[in-house]
């Protein structure tokens, strides 16, 4: 600024310091609008039959109902909800009271994905599907929730939340 502005070291030296300093609040600024929301939810990830019945069974021990999503990164219904989820803060603080697990099909090789298919009773090549499982371990068969979100989705969701205790 010295050189190029003509200006004394005093004001370059005020210059520079203002510059910087809105840099870091823009900085900041990003990260800020960037970061995960808080309370997001903390999928835990399925990869086996045997892993999926000791999921359960420590829910069951702590009284929790459970969330099963089979889901994967490439599917544009399963982004969908969970967009759904993080936008609505009652539905997603309900979620956070469930013990949420994940079947990720993401990936090309899953030979773990028909026995976990097979014991919650979800179709093959069904995602997303989200089942709901009480404190006791019994699927809710009615809470089955498949194909992409809909305008009754938040009924749906909040319907199930309360009757788990998850909302008011």
């Amino acid at each position: 600024l010295i050189r190029k502005e003509g200006d004394e070291p005093g004001a370059a030296t005020k210059k520079g310091t203002v510059v910087g300093v809105a840099l870091a609040l823009v900085t900041l600024v990003v990260a800020m609008l960037t970061r995960p929301p808080e309370g997001a939810i903390p999928w835990t990830p399925i990869t086996s039959r045997a892993q999926l019945c000791a999921e359960i069974e420590k829910a069951k021990a702590d009284g929790k109902a459970v969330c099963v999503d089979f889901w994967a990164e490439w599917c544009k219904y399963c982004k969908d909800y969970d967009g759904f989820i993080e936008a609505h803060p009652e539905i997603r603080m309900g979620f956070l009271k469930l013990v949420c697990l994940r079947a990720d099909l993401s990936a090309e090789d899953r030979p773990w994905e028909d026995g976990v298919r097979e014991a919650l009773e979800v179709p093959k090549g069904q995602q997303p599907y989200l089942l709901f499982m009480t404190a006791k371990g019994e699927i809710v068969a009615d809470y089955r929730t498949e194909g992409p979100p809909t305008g009754e989705t938040e009924k749906k969701f909040t319907e199930i939340l309360k009757t788990f205790g998850a909302i008011k």
